[in-house]
């Protein structure tokens, strides 16, 4: 059943066309719903980021007896899933060329991109059919063209490696996490590649952080630890390396994190005086929040308490050379359960000091139910009787979609933790008085 999708975005007109396949697991999904007008026309509609997304079926379908009409008269279906088959805009169209298109394998996961021509590059994608990671993704491939025409050149590659315990330590994390991503590249000479790493570790304990990210290690961080510990012969080495292993070179693996994080293992109430890098602090009565939760997930997905960046050692890359420490803090507002998107719900306060642990500025994020930041407050010295504050801020439609945003001109009226609390509650669902009293329309929008 082949579908045309018309999609109006941003003021351009994109023409794709769609196939329906049998198969319809282990692919990225979209629902999809299809309804029928009075006219028994078949309409499929559905939510494409910020775009009006509307299928047109070429033949008009009968009605089910057992679809369900609203209040228009419009005849609701059933949900559907479909994966992309081509993607092209009107101007390929009008001039015969193809589009970027797409192909799945027999158990429906996305194995060839074809780019749109003339460029015509084909992507391929590989997955593992055994052990902890089957069925995940082994690696994209970049040809010139087809892999199977002679003279085909291949020129990218990223390939991933999970931990399976048999080539990855189990410090590194629980088995089928991502243990590293490593991108290659064939230069210029026709001959040479350059490849560069990432590697993830992950809590493998409860108590730790409960199989959460533990640390992150940049490309710079592994080619320095392979400098310093002529041990480490290559990156899929230190993957069996533990965190606290102490190398050739007098520091620890975990050292040379790029970044790092520490997680909440327990309640951290924050209506009293609580340390913070600026010293005892009540934050609810200085920002107008309520105690939040900082395990939603009890007893052990805790949210981040610290993180580390480039914080290790000086001979590591961190302290000396820039290191950064950001302490976290949570609070609700409005009960933490409003769903109107402009109505702030959650307060994430982040406190960023040097590796030394001497503090630079405090960053509050205001936040919707859906996580979208609607307020940012950056401020120098939060304990400051005038404020020195940068503010930034976003209006929702009732889709979610920003419709307006507001400069830090805008706001230079919020120079005090009491025009600060209006600032981050700027609409309780009925008023936008605090909003009115921390903004100066006038001056940007």
């Amino acid at each position: 059943m082949n579908h045309h999708q018309l999609t109006i975005c941003n003021f351009f007109i994109i023409l794709y066309s769609i196939q329906y396949y049998n198969r319809c697991s282990n692919f990225v999904r979209r629902a999809v719903y299809l309804w029928y007008d009075k006219s028994g026309q078949q309409i499929v509609h559905a939510d494409y980021g910020n775009c009006i997304t509307i299928w047109m079926n070429t033949t008009q379908p009968t009605r089910p007896n057992n679809a369900l009409k609203n209040s228009t008269e419009t005849l609701l279906l059933q949900s559907t899933v479909i994966p992309l088959s081509e993607r092209m805009n009107l101007s390929y169209l009008t001039q015969g060329l193809s589009g970027e298109t797409y192909f799945y394998n027999n158990k429906a996961r996305l194995s060839l991109v074809v780019t749109a021509s003339p460029q015509s590059y084909f992507i391929k994608y590989s997955y593992y059919n055994t052990g902890y990671a089957s069925g995940m993704l082994s690696k994209i491939e970049a040809f010139d063209g087809s892999p199977e025409d002679e003279g085909t050149i291949k020129f990218a590659e990223v390939s991933y490696t999970y931990v399976d315990y048999s080539n990855v330590y189990d410090q590194v994390g629980y088995p089928g996490d991502l243990a590293q991503v490593k991108v290659s590249e064939l230069l210029t000479d026709g001959v040479t590649w350059e490849h560069k790493y990432t590697q993830y570790r992950g809590y493998d304990y409860e108590y730790d952080g409960y199989y959460q990210l533990k640390s992150v290690y940049e490309a710079d961080a592994i080619e320095r630890i392979m400098q310093a510990n002529p041990e480490i012969t290559s990156p899929e080495n230190l993957m069996q390396r533990y965190d606290y292993e102490t190398l050739s070179g007098g520091n620890t693996v975990g050292s040379y994190a790029s970044r790092s994080f520490v997680y909440y293992n327990y309640d951290q109430y924050t209506g009293s005086n609580i340390s913070t890098a600026w010293g005892n602090e009540n934050l609810q009565s200085k920002y107008g929040g309520t105690d939040r939760s900082e395990i939603p997930v009890y007893p052990y997905l805790g949210l981040v308490k610290t993180e580390y960046v480039n914080a290790g050692c000086s001979s590591c890359g961190g302290s000396t050379s820039g290191g950064m420490i950001y302490d976290y803090y949570y609070m609700n507002l409005n009960s933490g359960t409003s769903t109107d998107p402009n109505v702030v719900v959650h307060l994430t306060i982040i406190d960023a000091k040097n590796s030394s642990g001497n503090p630079l500025f405090r960053t509050i994020h205001a936040l919707n139910n859906d996580g979208h930041e609607l307020r940012r407050a950056m401020i120098e010295n939060p304990t400051a009787a005038t404020l020195d504050i940068v503010c930034t801020s976003k209006k929702l439609n009732a889709s979610g979609e920003v419709i307006e945003e507001h400069p830090a001109e805008a706001h230079t009226l919020v120079n005090t933790n009491a025009l600060l609390t209006q600032f981050l509650n700027p609409y309780n669902g009925s008023s936008w008085a605090n909003d009115t009293a921390t903004l100066e329309s006038n001056k940007g929008i």
